[in-house]
């Protein structure tokens, strides 16, 4: 059995909570970069509303009761968060990368229908990222891009699990969800209130970055079993 934290897998829940607990214990102040989108991809699997404020950073001080060091969420005002890295973990699902579309067809379509509802935030993301230049450096493989070779990734908290958040904070059954397809291609929810939801949710938690599309491809991509909301 595998468990995801964003896109690092751990066999066991156990070997999770040993590997925050040495980030945690080997820091002092703000997190560095890497270790940022760790805890924080942790924090959107377990309590996603915390992610609604932009500019969050993970930072390590002393609980004020017990004195040992403990990860704090603090916001651009200076506001801490407690964050139990351990609750947190013991409230993973267990999942799978993807090595193919064996999700049920109407899962499958459910996932069009929901990326095609925040298009128009993905295009913009890209729009202003590209403004006034041509060239740019993926910042996971070092690889010079250009828009044509880009593609908009969600991170630290991927696509899927935004969606299945979105999903079960709604208690939305997912088999009795109308998609429809206007022009025999792309898919669209054929409930108005539901699509614009989504599409505000999405725009309150998602965090995008621009990578190159080949290493985008290639990075591995959480499954969640979805029996629970069919």
């Amino acid at each position: 059995m595998t468990y995801w934290v964003g896109r690092t897998p751990f066999d066991t829940k156990d070997q999770a909570k040993a590997f925050f607990k040495r980030l945690k214990d080997s820091a002092q102040g703000p997190l560095p970069v890497e270790d940022q989108d760790a805890v924080l991809a942790l924090v959107g699997q377990s309590v996603p509303e915390k992610l609604r404020e932009i500019g969050l950073r993970i930072v390590v001080k002393p609980n004020q009761i017990s004195g040992d060091q403990a990860f704090y969420i603090q916001t651009p005002n200076g506001r801490t968060l407690d964050f139990s890295y351990t609750k947190a973990i013991e409230k993973l699902p267990s999942g799978k990368p993807v090595t193919g579309n064996k999700m049920p067809d109407c899962v499958a379509e459910y996932g069009k229908a929901a990326r095609a509802a925040v298009l128009h935030q993905t295009r913009a993301f890209a729009d202003g990222f590209w403004e006034g230049r041509e060239e740019a450096v993926c910042p996971v493989s070092g690889k010079t891009m250009t828009r044509s070779s880009a593609a908009v990734d969600h991170h630290p908290v991927q696509f899927t699990q935004i969606l299945r958040q979105f999903t079960l904070d709604n208690s939305i059954r997912i088999g009795s969800v109308r998609v429809r397809s206007p022009n025999g291609e792309t898919r669209e929810f054929e409930d108005d209130s539901l699509r614009e939801r989504w599409a505000e949710f999405h725009l309150s938690v998602a965090e995008l970055r621009v990578i190159d599309r080949d290493t985008n491809s290639k990075l591995p991509k959480v499954r969640f079993e979805w029996k629970d909301v069919l």
